[in-house]
C-alpha cells in the first residue's frame, strides 16, 4: 500500500493490486477459522480427488485420440476432429503450433481453460495424496500422474520432479535444500531464454531500437520492460495494480504508455505478463519483494514448527505434503503469475483446514 501511496497512485488501483497479491492467502485464515475437524479435510480431498482423476482420465482420452489422429490417421493439427472435450480453436495456427502442441506433442487441456492448470492441479492433489493415503493405489495414481504428464507443462514436470526426489531424498536434509536450489536453477532457464546468463539477467535492457528485439516472445519482452521500470524505481517500484497483472490492464495503467509498451494487444488479451517475480519487482521493488519472500519463508516456519507439535501422525503427514508443494508453487511462479486459482486457492484452504485441525487436535 505505501509504495502506491507514495507514487501517487489511485487508492483503489493500489487497494486491489495488494489485494491481488494476497487474497488467496487470505483464505488460510477463513478456512483455519471455520473447519477445525480432520475429517473435513478428507471430505474435502475426496471431493477434489474425485475432480481430478476427472480431469486426468479425460486428459489420457483426449491425448491418445490426437495423437493417434495425427501420427497414424494422418490429420492435420488444424483439423477440428483431432480435439474431443476441449473448446481448442483451429484457426490460430500460431497458437496450435506453439501452445497447443510443444515438440511435436499434443499438450492436453482436458476441462480446464488450459494446460498448466490441469498439470498443477494435479500434481497438487497427487503430492498430497502421496503422503496422507496409507495405502497409494496404482489405478489412482495412473489418471493423476497423466493429467502431470501429458499436460507437457515445464512448471507442472519440473514440481513433479521435485516431489519425486523428494520421496527418494527424503531422509538427507542437505540432499532436499541441494535439489530446490537445483530445480529453481533448472526452471529459471528454462523459462527465460536458450541463451541464459546471469549478468544477461541482472543487466536487462532493451536495445535503443526495439524492433531489434523479438518480441514474439512476450515473457522475454516483459521482462526487459519490468528491469527498465524497476532500475527506476528501485526500492519501493512504481505501485501495486500498476504493472503486470490484471488490475493494471483493467484500470489502464499509464505505466503500459510510459514505457512504450509494443504489445500491448497481447498482453490486454491474457491479462498478464506471466512473470511474477519480475511484475513484483516492478510493481514492489526490492523492498516489496522481500516482504513477499518473507510471507513464504513465514509460512514455511509455520507448518514445519506444526509438525514438531504433539498431535496424530495424519496431520503430520498433511503438513509434511504441504510443505513439499511450496517448492512447487516457487517453481510455477518463474514462468507464470502466482493467482493459479484452481492451485494457490486449493492450496491455501488446505493450509487453512490443516491449521485449524492442527489446534483442535493440539487442544486434546
Amino acid at each position: 500500500m505505501a509504495s502506491g501511496i507514495i507514487n501517487g497512485n489511485s487508492l483503489l488501483v493500489t487497494a486491489l493490486g495488494t489485494f491481488d497479491y494476497l487474497k488467496n492467502f487470505l483464505v488460510i485464515f477463513i478456512y483455519a477459522a471455520f473447519f477445525k475437524d480432520f475429517n473435513e479435510f478428507r471430505k474435502l480431498f475426496r471431493f477434489l480427488l474425485f475432480i481430478a482423476l476427472l480431469l486426468g482420465t479425460v486428459a489420457l482420452i483426449q491425448f491418445i485420440w490426437a495423437m493417434g489422429s495425427v501420427y497414424i490417421s494422418g490429420k492435420d493439427i488444424t483439423d477440428q476432429s483431432v480435439y474431443i472435450f476441449s473448446n481448442i480453436s483451429v484457426d490460430d495456427i500460431d497458437t496450435l503450433n506453439n501452445t497447443v502442441w510443444r515438440y511435436g506433442i499434443f499438450r492436453t487441456q482436458s476441462l480446464t481453460y488450459h494446460a498448466y492448470i490441469l498439470g498443477l492441479f494435479n500434481l497438487l492433489i497427487l503430492t498430497i495424496y502421496f503422503y496422507t493415503e496409507k495405502r497409494v493405489k496404482i489405478k489412482t495414481v495412473i489418471p493423476l500422474l497423466s493429467g502431470v504428464l501429458l499436460s507437457v507443462t515445464r512448471m507442472a514436470l519440473g514440481g513433479l520432479i521435485f516431489v519425486t526426489l523428494m520421496q527418494i531424498g527424503k531422509r538427507s536434509k542437505l540432499f532436499i535444500l541441494l535439489l530446490l536450489i537445483i530445480s529453481i536453477f533448472a526452471l529459471t532457464r528454462i523459462n527465460t531464454n536458450n541463451n541464459f546468463n546471469m549478468p544477461a539477467i541482472l543487466n536487462l535492457s532493451l536495445p535503443k531500437n526495439e524492433e531489434s528485439v523479438n518480441i514474439n516472445d512476450i515473457r522475454m519482452y516483459t521482462r526487459y520492460k519490468a528491469v527498465a521500470i524497476w532500475k527506476e524505481h528501485p526500492f519501493i517500484g512504481v505501485g501495486p495494480g500498476m504493472f503486470g497483472g490484471i488490475v493494471s490492464f483493467k484500470y489502464n495503467s499509464h505505466i503500459y504508455e510510459e514505457y512504450n509498451f509494443i504489445q500491448m494487444g497481447w498482453l490486454k488479451q491474457i491479462r498478464s505478463i506471466e512473470q511474477f517475480w519480475f511484475q513484483i519487482l516492478a510493481e514492489m521493488g526490492v523492498i516489496g519483494s522481500l516482504l513477499f519472500i518473507n510471507l513464504i519463508i513465514i509460512l514455511l516456519i509455520t507448518l514445519y514448527k506444526l509438525r514438531e507439535q504433539d498431535m496424530s501422525q495424519d496431520m503430520k503427514n498433511l503438513l509434511l505434503a504441504l510443505i513439499v508443494f511450496i517448492p512447487c508453487i516457487l517453481i510455477y511462479t518463474i514462468g507464470s503469475g502466482i493467482n493459479i486459482a484452481p492451485v494457490l486457492f486449493t492450496y491455501c484452504a488446505f493450509v487453512g483446514i490443516g491449521l485449524g485441525s492442527c489446534q483442535n487436535d493440539i487442544e486434546r
